[in-house]
C-alpha cells in the first residue's frame, strides 16, 4: 500500500510555513465544521454579511463569536501549536473567563471513538496569541496518527 501525504493529497496543504520543528497550517484552507455560510464579512463570522441591518445590533456582534465552530485534523505530533487573533480587544466577559472566550479547546478522539478534551490555549493580555498543547503520550508511546478537534477559531 502506497502512503500519500496530506500536502500530496490536498493542495491546500502543500505550504505550511515551518518554524522550531513545527508545521504551521491556515486553517482557512481547512473544512470549518458549525460555519453555516461563506459569505460572510469575515472568514469566522457566524452570520451571512446579508444579515447585517436585518438582525439586532447585540445579535450581529455576537455573530462575530466563532462559538461552536471547530477544524478536525490528524497528526502524529506530540505537540499542537496555535496561532491565533481575536475580534475584540475584550478578553472576557462578565459571565466568562478568557479562556472560554478568546481561548482555544483541543479534543483528541480517543481509540474507542469518544472525544476527550487534550488540553486549551490560553489568550495572554501583551496580544501574543500563540500556545502549544503538549500532548502526553508518554515518552515510550507510538506516535500515531490521531484525530482532533479544535475549537474557538477566533
Amino acid at each position: 500500500m502506497t502512503t500519500q501525504s496530506v500536502e500530496q493529497l490536498d493542495p491546500n496543504f502543500a505550504n505550511p510555513r515551518e518554524e522550531k520543528g513545527l508545521k504551521y497550517y491556515d486553517v482557512s484552507s481547512f473544512r470549518i465544521e458549525g460555519k453555516g455560510w461563506q459569505d460572510t464579512e469575515r472568514f469566522f463570522d457566524r452570520l451571512p454579511a446579508k444579515a447585517r441591518g436585518f438582525v439586532p445590533e447585540p445579535v450581529w456582534e455576537l455573530s462575530h463569536y466563532s462559538a461552536g465552530m471547530c477544524i478536525r485534523f490528524t497528526t502524529n505530533s506530540a505537540v499542537i501549536e496555535a496561532e491565533w487573533a481575536l475580534y475584540s480587544e475584550r478578553l472576557a466577559m462578565p459571565h466568562m473567563p478568557a479562556t472560554g472566550v478568546s481561548g482555544l479547546d483541543l479534543y483528541v478522539k480517543m481509540p474507542d471513538g469518544k472525544w476527550r478534551w487534550a488540553g486549551a490555549a490560553r489568550p495572554s493580555q501583551d496580544g501574543k496569541f500563540q500556545e502549544s498543547v503538549v500532548l502526553n503520550k508518554g515518552k515510550d508511546a507510538k506516535q500515531e496518527q490521531q484525530e482532533y478537534a479544535l475549537f474557538s477559531l477566533i
